[in-house]
């Protein structure tokens, strides 16, 4: 039986993931006959977190391919998905830029104590 599921990548606490199809009977991380994308779950700023290839995806599951839990989650909620990375990229900076203008504000406060004194 041919399933789409996700194979291990990355180091040690830093999980990097496939979306491969491959033969059920196959190892997790072992021999696959076709990789479609990529889920990256750690992913923070500007880094993609989720890329696959829709048509392939379809293609295999009009072949009957049956699709892992996770990845199935993945298909479902892919706009979602990319979105909040987006979101979570410009969440990002608008953080760096306002600690970077409290800072200024403090730095200038200081001044203008010492100029007074």
């Amino acid at each position: 039986m041919v399933i789409i599921r996700l194979a291990r990548g990355g180091t040690k606490k830093r999980p990097f993931f496939h979306v491969v199809v491959t033969n059920s009977r196959s190892s997790r991380d072992g021999r696959f006959i076709e990789r479609l994308g990529f889920y990256n779950p750690i992913a923070v700023g500007g880094e993609v977190k989720l890329q696959f290839n829709k048509e392939r995806v379809d293609y295999w599951l009009s072949n009957g391919a049956k699709v892992s839990d996770k990845v199935s989650y993945l298909i479902n909620n892919f706009a979602k998905i990319v979105s909040s990375t987006v979101k979570d990229t410009d969440e990002t900076v608008e953080k760096k830029t306002n600690s970077k203008s409290i800072a200024e504000n403090s730095n200038t406060e200081k001044e203008v104590t010492e100029s007074a004194e």
